[in-house]
């Protein structure tokens, strides 16, 4: 077997172990989900310690009872990461139930090496492929409506990212199930084919370390930054008119241009009116048809071509600076969201009108 072939197997597993390594270096001051997320890569580091050296040595013995268990177990690790990222630590237990088929599969492996139960593994994963995409896809979507909620600018608060690597994932697992279907014999005879799966799997594997490592944002980030003292939220039967309410609102965007402020959050406007956050979120929400994000967003852009009709030669960087937005890709794209033109295109048809 030569270095070469040797050093593609080993790929997945020494960036996996990179990245173990990194995480574990600074466990301690991780939130929650950095926590699930560290468990997540040394499962993974194992699993393809057992891929590498089953091909280079064609055999899985005697690692076919651990191979199964972190087979089974990645994805419901990394569930566990997406539900703790979006909703927060949960103590329910219920939740690591989905980790016993693998467990199972390890102990009917350890005392029955050779057993054969890959038609039952793989209907297991394959169902497991399914639960991760549809749940996880299901949290992330709503946990961004909550952020769009509760903050002006999502701008590296939102999934995107990590939607993209979820779906990048599920496809790799599934090439990844075909090509231990097709074993060492498939793959041994041309090392171009092994070269291009194993890259495959490293880099996602090093895009989702480096997102999850990267990432500050997750629930219990926004529960501490929009929790409201129990003294100071206004009790329901306290609350305005969704007529009142409207016009409290109106005034002060109007006379304080609220808007304009960098950083905001419906609980600096709900503060400002004397309500409370959700009260005004769901006014919003049924009254105008807006998250709280699209609705400070409309106003900075209505106010953003009332700035441009007196000055055409107003850069966008600038602009967005005066309209609060946290950078100008954040303007640039509300402005082609709300007037269906870059600025460029706006700036253009106004000259030629």
């Amino acid at each position: 077997m030569n270095m070469l072939h040797t050093l593609i197997s080993f790929t997945p597993f020494m960036v996996c172990l990179f990245w173990v390594i990194v995480f574990v270096l600074d466990y301690r001051r991780h939130d929650p989900a950095k926590k699930v997320l560290t468990w997540f890569l040394l499962t993974c580091t194992i699993l393809y310690l057992c891929h590498a050296l089953f091909f280079t040595t064609g055999r899985h013995h005697p690692l076919d009872c651990i191979w199964a268990l972190c087979s089974l177990s990645v994805y419901p690790i990394f569930l566990i990461y997406l539900r703790t990222l979006t909703k927060g630590f949960s103590d329910n237990n219920r939740q690591y139930l989905a980790l016993v088929p693998g467990f199972v599969f390890f102990l009917i492996l350890l005392f029955n090496p050779g057993s054969s139960l890959d038609v039952v593994r793989t209907a297991l994963f394959t169902v497991q492929i399914a639960v991760v995409l549809v749940s996880g896809t299901r949290m992330l979507q709503e946990f961004d409506r909550e952020v769009e909620s509760c903050y002006a600018d999502t701008e590296g608060r939102e999934t995107g990212g990590i939607k993209k690597l979820l779906i990048a994932f599920v496809i790799t697992s599934i090439i990844s199930a075909v090509a231990s279907a097709l074993g060492r014999s498939f793959f041994g005879g041309d090392d171009r084919l092994l070269l291009a799966v194993s890259l495959l799997f490293a880099s996602l594997l090093f895009a989702i370390s480096y997102i999850g490592y990267t990432r500050e944002f997750s629930y219990s980030v926004m529960s501490m930054e929009t929790e409201e003292e129990e003294e100071e939220a206004v009790p329901e039967s306290g609350q305005d008119s969704e007529e009142t309410l409207g016009r409290k609102l109106d005034e002060l965007m109007e006379r304080k241009q609220i808007f304009l402020e960098k950083g905001l959050k419906i609980n600096d406007v709900a503060k400002e009116i004397g309500s409370c956050r959700t009260y005004v979120s769901n006014y919003l929400n049924k009254t105008k048809g807006e998250t709280f994000s699209d609705y400070i967003n409309r106003l900075r852009i209505e106010h953003a071509l009332t700035v441009l009709e007196q000055d055409h030669q107003i850069k966008n960087i600038a602009l967005a600076e005066r309209l609060g937005f946290a950078s100008e890709q954040s303007f640039y794209r509300n402005f082609k969201k709300f007037t269906g033109k870059t600025p460029a295109e706006w700036k253009e048809e106004k000259k030629r009108n």
